[in-house]
């Protein structure tokens, strides 16, 4: 058994981690280039485009880059991540992504 001073002390590296992740990309977000990788990841994730289907695996799979994306989001925008995703569509709404051409 873990004394508590430990868990303690593994919660806080664990915060401090959640903080530098969450200020790096917030800070890629800063980019244009930055913003426009998330939307791709926020399409291909299915959060943006969702995605119905009735085959249970590709179901988890998909499920599965949904939260990914989503934790992603409640990261950076704990109180409203809708917010942030139209942030993001709404600054690239008139720049389509380079795949839209393929």
């Amino acid at each position: 058994m873990t004394e508590p001073r430990g868990e303690v002390e593994m919660l806080r590296d664990r915060s401090r981690s959640n903080s530098v992740f969450r200020d790096d990309l917030v800070t890629i977000l800063g980019t244009i280039e930055g913003r426009r990788f998330f939307k791709r990841l926020l399409k291909d994730c299915h959060v943006t485009n969702p995605k119905f289907v009735k085959d249970p695996y590709e179901l988890y799979s998909s499920e599965g880059r949904r939260r990914l994306a989503m934790s992603y989001l409640f990261l950076i925008a704990k109180d409203d991540p809708m917010s942030l995703i139209s942030m993001i569509e709404g600054d690239l709404k008139d720049k389509p992504l380079e795949d839209d051409f393929i």
